[in-house]
């Protein structure tokens, strides 16, 4: 699994294909709400050799998906070079979690245990699917890997202080 994590940034979408002749692309969004891409100025564009800025000077939304016109991309043909290409940005940009919520950024690095205390592992990874956030659990000892959605239902307490996490394990996941 490709590493999304960059210290300090948030993954926010994909470029998918372009749209129109004047430059926009197609966007697969990683935000809860869409409509929160119109409060970006700037973004960051993920190249080989790093993130690289740019403005934002346009934004449609279309059938879930965000269209941008980025001050980067001039038409078409160049829009095509960006397909595939992750859009980040600062975690300062981010639109702060509500009280009861966090960032999955956050959940990296944390300790994780089943609700009777037995120790699970080390949240390593977490990834979007088409419904709900996953987190990917290590177990550095035994190499073990356990998939469990970042939802209530399997997350039942999520401590950001002490860098701890209580979760329910789906037999086989």
């Amino acid at each position: 699994m490709e590493e999304k994590m960059i210290e300090g940034y948030f993954h926010i979408g994909t470029i998918t294909a372009p749209q129109g002749i004047q430059g926009e692309v197609r966007v697969y969004p990683l935000l809860d709400d869409l409509q929160w891409f119109r409060q970006l100025d700037h973004l960051y564009i993920r190249e080989k050799d790093g993130l690289h800025e740019t403005d934002i000077q346009s934004v449609k939304l279309i059938k879930g998906m965000a269209v941008l016109g980025l001050s980067c991309i001039p038409d078409r043909n160049e829009a095509e070079k960006f397909r595939g290409k992750e859009l980040y940005i600062l975690r300062e940009q981010a639109k702060p979690p509500a009280e009861d919520e966090y960032f999955l950024a956050d959940t990296i690095g944390m300790t994780v245990s089943d609700p009777e205390g037995n120790p699970v592992g080390i949240v390593e990874d977490t990834y979007l699917t088409g419904r709900d956030p996953v987190l990917v659990i290590r177990n550095k000892d035994t190499g073990e890997e356990h998939l469990v959605p970042a939802i209530g239902e399997f997350v039942k307490d999520v401590d950001l202080e002490s860098k701890r996490m209580i979760v329910r394990l789906i037999p086989g996941m």
